[in-house]
């Protein structure tokens, strides 16, 4: 197990070497001009999983710190936090790398965007067959080297499933949605029902994640009050659990939920005023955003930040995956 986790680790990094002489060649194309922070980059996907691995690989001591592609101005914050590019980030995060107390990382899921990877894992600072934690990161590229990495608060191992109450009552009210009927990739009721009849594939790429976003946002809409709670996108048997559980994906679960969100009959949701600042991450059927909540009583800034994951399965939610709140209560 040793030895192919260390070929692993050696492949990674032939990898990521390449990428950054790809990166390094694109720099050099734009010699003379200044170089600002983007999230479009010469990475493909294989550069990107490759570099945030090899971050991976440092946290559990199986490679050097000084062998991770950190931008000298490289930021590592909390969700919650706004990222900081001092000029001593690379120096802080790979101190910090060596004093991790992680000794083996597990259970990794990707969803790569383009130069931007969110990534769950769950950490081992032991021998012990349980995992220490459960953390979702969220790493942006620049020309092959880690920009910014965002990172969730430790989520403890649970052996619970939804991580979330359930209203005991399944009464579910509100008008019902239209569906264009122009292609509109921008609707999740179009992009629903398009997935359901013909399939994922008879989208290109480009629309694809288009219409993963619009019918994710049927869900993050009615959090924020601004469309029904019968309008939500979800498979019958929908999961909603927190990071470091499992889904529980029981018939009747799509209306259970329901009731406790949008514009109609929301319970848990009545104090948010509104969700602001989203940014997604897409890849596949996996879309990822992190946003900022907006509460009631929010006057002069957030009340709390999310990062959660839709899981979307023949045009509807299946499940969603919520990392630890950050809350910032006025």
């Amino acid at each position: 197990m040793r030895s192919t986790r260390s070929v692993a680790v050696r492949v990674i990094g032939a990898t990521t070497a390449l990428c950054l002489a790809g990166g390094a060649i694109a720099a050099g194309a734009a010699e003379g001009h200044t170089v600002t922070p983007s999230r479009t980059s010469t990475c493909a996907r294989a550069c990107v999983v490759a570099a945030v691995s090899t971050y991976l690989h440092a946290r559990e001591h199986q490679v050097s710190t000084g062998q991770v592609p950190l931008d000298p101005r490289v930021s590592s914050y909390e969700l919650g936090d706004a990222a900081q590019h001092a000029a001593n980030g690379a120096t802080e995060v790979r101190a910090a790398l060596a004093k991790d107390p992680t000794r083996r990382i597990d259970r990794v899921e990707w969803v790569v965007d383009g130069d931007v990877a969110m990534v769950s894992y769950a950490g081992w600072t032991s021998s012990t067959s349980k995992p220490a934690y459960f953390v979702a990161q969220r790493f942006t590229l620049r020309d092959g080297k880690l920009w910014e990495i965002l990172s969730s608060a430790d989520a403890a191992p649970t052996t619970g499933s939804s991580g979330f109450p359930n209203t005991p009552i399944s009464v579910v009210s509100g008008p019902p949605d239209s569906v264009p009927a122009k292609p509109d990739y921008d609707n999740g009721p179009w992009c629903s029902v398009q997935i359901a009849e013909h399939g994922d594939a008879s989208l290109t790429a480009a629309e694809h994640r288009r219409c993963m976003i619009a019918i994710a946002s049927t869900y993050v809409n009615a959090e924020e009050n601004s469309q029904p709670g019968n309008q939500i996108l979800f498979d019958p048997r929908f999961s909603r659990y927190s990071l470091g559980g499992s889904p529980l994906h029981d018939p009747s679960n799509s209306d259970l939920i329901r009731t406790q969100e949008g514009t109609y009959q929301g319970t848990y949701n009545r104090v948010i005023r509104s969700i602001k600042h989203r940014e997604w991450t897409a890849d596949g059927d996996r879309v990822w955003i992190v946003y900022q909540g907006w509460l009631v009583a929010s006057t002069t800034h957030p009340g709390f930040y999310v990062a959660e994951r839709f899981t979307i399965r023949n045009g509807l939610i299946w499940n969603i995956m919520i990392a630890p709140i950050a809350t910032r209560i006025p």
